[in-house]
């Protein structure tokens, strides 16, 4: 039999072979491949019992948990496609999402069933491993389908899956990132370890206490993270990690640096690419400290060009918008999408813009419908965004523009610390010496809880002028 393996298969093997080691742990219930395996056959009876049939679409709008991940399986026994969303998806946008992918069941957590025999039938296959919805920071939330079946090469781990015996998977689900790895992990023998919801000091102790070889982040949990301070990670001892990898949003060279400084050069990688999965760009932690700030070259067959506002192609070292393409590999994604895709000819584009430079190392600027115009000057959030971040006492940071008679846009900030906030005053302080003066944000305010979901997305379009009081203009 070849390396390339059904999913569920492969689970249930390791259910028979090492039925009591464990397969997933969520922050403090851990579940055997034995009761994970049982529980996915109870989850594809009740899901047939709903009428869930071969390549339907079951959206799951669920948090992080053991259900949520025994309903993934137990759709890939029925042959159906898993669509994981928030739990705290809003009900427009949830009925949008169904009609788009054609779903037949919605299923939340904890729904009440009549008991069911388990299911004990052979697995289908899934023609469609899974659909996501994307993030939604670029307007009407898409339905992305990946048509590769629910199968896994054995031979290949180029992520470092199995390096060791425990990996780190924080995000949410329904971001594909994380979905990726959970199975990656579970099909491998290695030991899982999620949360429902990420909180710094539970992934610490998690990390130290599995002493897991593998993590994924968004950039803010690594904040978070290092706003425990030195002397807590020095004391979890984070040496046993061996990848560290960073995506879904830009990780500003400070930042990574921070992580490079604790668990080392090779440890860490970032990779940056829509869900559409046109292209990738990967950048080690040893290229990352000779392109301080770069996300990468292209990966693989990839290619990337920056064009500007008339389509015309730019050199190195100039910013315009971020477009990919590959000629070689077929088109994995199917987008299900009421906006059509930015295109130059075969070149695509999801609004991001940037600049490469001479050795094709990409640059991000920001997206296209984020940057600020304020009084002429093109300010991109996430520089500022990055600047505020790397303030001892802040968590996070969203920036964005708002109307303003004088300046056409003015540039204000939404501010997170779980710590305290630091005043107006001091974090402006701060900030003069960090960015240009035209940058910095002519209104701030603290939010009291923090801005950006579990998978690191915000909606700037989201954060109006009834937020930002007139109290808080600095």
């Amino acid at each position: 039999m070849g390396s390339t393996r059904h999913i569920v298969d492969l689970v249930d093997e390791l259910a028979a072979i090492r039925g009591n080691d464990p397969a997933l742990t969520i922050e403090d219930k851990t579940l055997s491949y034995a009761e994970l395996v049982e529980l996915s056959r109870k989850a594809a009876s009740r899901l047939q019992a709903l009428g869930v049939r071969q390549d339907d679409i079951v959206v799951l709008p669920m948090a992080n948990s053991h259900e949520q991940v025994s309903f993934f399986l137990g759709s890939w026994r029925l042959g159906a496609t898993p669509l994981p969303l928030s739990q705290a998806v809003p009900d427009a946008e949830l009925e949008h999402i169904v009609a788009a992918a054609n779903a037949r069941v919605v299923l939340r957590e904890g729904q009440k069933f009549d008991e069911e025999p388990l299911w004990e039938a052979p697995n289908l296959l899934a023609r469609r491993c899974r659909a996501q919805a994307s993030g939604g920071s670029t307007g009407t939330p898409k339905v992305i389908v990946d048509t590769q079946p629910c199968v896994v090469d054995l031979n290949q781990d180029f992520w470092g899956w199995e390096l060791g015996k425990a990996m780190f998977v924080p995000g949410p689900t329904f971001h594909s990132g994380p979905m990726n790895h959970l199975i990656g992990g579970l099909t491998r023998g290695v030991h899982v370890l999620m949360l429902r919801k990420f909180d710094a000091r539970k992934a610490l102790d998690l990390m130290s206490g599995y002493r897991t070889h593998w993590a994924l982040f968004v950039p803010t949990m690594m904040n978070r993270i290092l706003k425990l301070g030195e002397e807590e990670i020095a004391k979890a001892d984070l040496s046993c990690l061996k990848r560290v990898w960073t995506s879904a949003a830009y990780c500003p060279a400070w930042l990574k640096q921070a992580w490079i400084a604790i668990v080392g050069p090779d440890a860490v990688w970032e990779i940056f690419g829509g869900s559409e999965g046109v292209a990738t760009t990967i950048i080690s932690g040893r290229e990352a400290l000779d392109h301080p700030g770069s996300v990468g070259r292209a990966a693989g067959n990839g290619e990337i060009a920056i064009f500007d506002t008339e389509g015309k192609p730019l050199p190195p070292g100039e910013i315009g918008e971020i477009y990919m393409r590959n000629k070689v590999d077929d088109r994995r994604f199917i987008v299900i999408s009421q906006v059509k895709p930015r295109m130059s000819g075969e070149w695509e584009s999801f609004g991001d813009l940037g600049w490469l430079d001479d050795d094709g190392y990409l640059y991000l600027a920001d997206r296209r419908v984020d940057m600020i115009n304020s009084g002429g000057q093109n300010v991109y959030p996430a520089e500022v965004e990055a600047a505020i971040q790397s303030h001892p006492a802040v968590d996070d940071a969203v920036v964005f523009g708002q109307k303003d008679d004088d300046l056409g846009e003015m540039v204000c900030a939404m501010v997170y610390s779980s710590s305290g906030s630091p005043s107006s005053e001091e974090l402006l302080q701060y900030l003069s010496t960090q960015i240009t003066r035209y940058k910095i944000p002519r209104r701030i305010e603290f939010a009291d809880e923090p801005i950006r979901n579990d998978a690191g997305k915000v909606r700037r379009s989201a954060l109006g002028v009834s937020q930002v009081h007139a109290g808080s203009q600095v």
